[in-house]
């Protein structure tokens, strides 16, 4: 059977804490000559076991994967969290879902990790398992900044108050949003700045309503785009549905239907009403010189 050393993590944003996390099971499996599985969960584990505590989702699967991977992962395994698997003894889970699939030669979780059926798997549950079935178990300390334990339910506030400095530092990189490009109602465009209307994956965080500066790739995009993005309900229209519009500086093509993502740089300023379209459209204006300002301009 192939030897690996297992992380195993819900992982939600893939934070620098997590990435510690990951760095010490790709130190122990580097010891040993061997790979590193990342073992994670979807749904969130919250969805089964405490639906109305569930969060927004900082990384949908494919870019948890993405960056478990970057983190220094091989293999990634995305379990499908259910009441079969949360009801699974520490021992059980083991067996059925890391032991089937190779040696299992370590295993490394971070501070606040329990596993199994009402969470009885401690750290020191873990390790008398790994001493009667012969792997170490090794738990990373927090990670902390001056404002304290970097966590997940930490950044999801700072997105909420638009401290995109504290999000881009917790993670270790800009947040991400992934959208698809749908039929939009065309203000943009009488305006003056097309838009792409963003359809996003409902489970995922969304920041603070406001504007962004913002950089774009996307599917059938030829390199990156500045974008100015507008997260809201567009009170100036006197609508009330939350609409996620970005427009791309320097471009005039149609998007519809293409995939983008969006790096959030920078939080330019809150939603407003304005008195009409004339003043909305200067105000873009001065927006998208923002962008250019924030992004462009060396710091």
């Amino acid at each position: 059977m192939t030897p690996f050393v297992a992380t195993i993590g819900t992982f939600d944003g893939v934070h620098r804490g997590h990435q510690a996390v990951v760095a010490r099971a790709r130190h122990m499996a580097d010891s040993f000559g061997i790979s590193v599985a990342g073992v994670t969960f979807d749904p969130h584990p919250k969805v089964v076991v405490a639906p109305d505590r569930a969060p927004k989702l900082l990384t949908l699967v494919p870019e948890k994967v993405e960056a478990l991977a970057a983190a220094g992962c091989d293999e990634v395994w995305v379990l499908e969290f259910n009441r079969a698997l949360a009801s699974l003894s520490p021992e059980e889970f083991l067996h059925s879902h890391l032991m089937t699939r190779g040696e299992l030669r370590g295993l490394v979780v971070g501070h606040d990790f329990a596993m199994g059926r009402d969470r009885v798997g401690s750290v020191d549950h873990l390790r008398r398992l790994g001493e009667k079935l012969g792997f170490p178990v090794e738990q990373v300390a927090v990670l902390a900044d001056a404002a304290g334990p970097i966590s997940s339910s930490r950044i999801r506030t700072a997105l909420t108050e638009g401290n995109l400095d504290e999000v881009t530092q917790s993670l270790g990189r800009p947040y991400r949003l992934r959208g698809r490009v749908m039929k939009g109602r065309g203000e943009g465009t009488k305006l003056g700045f097309p838009t792409a209307n963003l359809e996003v994956d409902p489970l995922q965080m969304l920041p603070r309503h406001g504007v962004y500066a913002v950089r774009v790739t996307g599917d059938d995009l030829q390199g990156e785009y500045l974008g100015a993005l507008n997260i809201g309900i567009r009170p100036t229209y006197e609508l009330d549905t939350v609409s996620i519009e970005v427009h791309l500086l320097d471009f005039s093509a149609d998007l519809r239907g293409q995939g983008l993502i969006l790096e959030f740089e920078a939080f330019l300023r809150p939603e407003q009403k304005f008195n009409g379209v004339q003043e909305l459209a200067d105000q873009i204006k001065r927006d998208t010189h923002q962008v250019r300002k924030a992004l462009e301009e060396p710091k």
